[in-house]
């Protein structure tokens, strides 16, 4: 048996807009990761680099898309930081990403968020708590920059108080 990591939001954009936001390299590098190498085919790459001047370690290089409905799922493999290189990293268990999507009737669109795979034994907490906040920020800083017209938040640090307060419709 393993945990998920669940979040969801309602984001005021267009389904197609959202969508784009997380699967044309060029879009998610100015909410998600400053660099990005993104091919979204089934089999496609899913690189996320956090810190330009560190490239070969804070990363998610070697991840991969592993299912996609275009406009409705997005399914990626993940690695967390160097922290659970060990715990997560590896190629079995790796954790997997999904993102759905759905318009809601009032045209906004209703972003969820399952990071699976995080195992029940205590040593996998810290990783799971870890994911839990993170994601949270992630969503919240996508918001952001629909809904404010931002560019990337550097620097944006989520803390315990992270919450997502918007919920999607239905």
């Amino acid at each position: 048996m393993t945990r998920i990591v669940h979040h969801q939001l309602s984001i005021s954009a267009p389904l197609a807009e959202v969508w784009t936001l997380w699967t044309d390299a060029k879009e998610v590098i100015k909410w998600f990761a400053p660099v990005a190498n993104v091919e979204p085919v089934i089999g496609g790459k899913y690189e996320l680099f956090f810190m330009p001047s560190n490239l070969p370690n804070k990363n998610t290089s070697g991840c991969h898309i592993v299912h996609m409905i275009p406009e409705q799922e997005l399914t990626f493999t993940w690695k967390g930081p160097n922290q659970f290189t060990e715990l997560m990293n590896t190629p079995t268990p790796q954790t997997l990403v999904t993102v759905r999507f759905k318009q809601n009737p009032n045209g906004s669109t209703c972003v969820k968020l399952f990071h699976r795979g995080f195992q029940e034994d205590n040593s996998w907490d810290y990783a799971y708590d870890w994911h839990e906040l993170v994601w949270a920020g992630v969503l919240n800083q996508l918001k952001t920059h629909v809904e404010k017209s931002t560019d990337y938040l550097l620097g944006y640090t989520p803390n315990a108080e992270t919450k997502l307060t918007v919920s999607c419709a239905g």
